[in-house]
């Protein structure tokens, strides 16, 4: 029974690992310089872009109430 033990840890280790790695991956990313909304194009201001946004302010806001919109709709 410990060998199991062990490799479910050991398995549990990796999956955390990975995680921890996918997540500094995206926190390094940088942001993009115009918003990617294909309608939009408007350029991103620099504190935005450090930050890693992608979309400009008003696309942002708008995707968020599309967002909050469709979670009451899943209750």
């Amino acid at each position: 029974m410990p060998d199991q033990m062990d490799q479910v840890q050991a398995m549990n280790e990796l999956h955390t690992e990975n995680a921890l790695r996918t997540h500094a991956r995206r926190e390094r990313s940088q942001g993009l310089t115009h918003c990617e909304n294909l309608d939009c194009g408007e350029p991103i201001a620099a504190v935005r872009q450090a930050m890693g946004a992608r979309l400009c302010v008003p696309c942002q806001k708008g995707e968020e109430a599309a967002a909050a919109h469709q979670r009451a709709w899943r209750r």
